[in-house]
């Protein structure tokens, strides 16, 4: 009868645990590029390339009602100062970039100091099911934004024009 109870009791905590994982999983957190990620298409999927600098990082703690309780979401904020813009529109010089921390969430970790090509995209949420917030760019690891080199500026230019 023990031996019974314990393995009603291990089977209830992995069904419980299996169906825990599913109804809280998160597309963020898991990252899997699929495709090759080329130059071209980068381009074509983004909304705004531009080659920059990295001169500050700052993190960005994000609390939202969608969240399970104590969960608090952190995201990475990169402001750049734009030597080239390759696809879209930027009024200022310098771009606030946003991106996951890394660790599984897709989050591409920039240096400061460094130049970058950045392929990025106009977000309205940090996360799939959040609130809505003031639209801002973002990018990760799937976006083909990578450190620059002189052949990878011409080749943006190239696709570019």
């Amino acid at each position: 009868m023990k031996l019974t109870i314990n393995y009603m009791r291990h089977r209830f905590f992995i069904s419980a645990l299996i169906v825990f994982t599913f109804l809280f999983a998160d597309e963020n957190r898991a990252c899997t590029c699929i495709g090759n990620i080329t130059t071209e298409s980068s381009l074509k999927k983004c909304d705004v390339a531009f080659y920059g600098k990295i001169i500050s990082q700052d993190t960005l703690t994000v609390k939202d009602d969608a969240l399970p309780p104590g969960l608090i979401e952190k995201k990475v904020k990169s402001r750049f100062v734009i030597h080239q813009v390759f696809k879209g529109k930027l009024i200022n010089d310098t771009v606030t970039i946003v991106s996951g921390v890394g660790h599984g969430d897709c989050g591409f970790l920039f240096s400061v100091g460094k130049k970058y090509i950045v392929y990025s995209v106009y977000q309205n949420k940090y996360f799939a099911a959040g609130s809505i917030v003031p639209q801002f760019l973002e990018t990760d690891i799937c976006s083909g934004s990578k450190i620059a080199s002189r052949k990878d500026k011409r080749l943006v230019r190239k696709y570019a024009q």
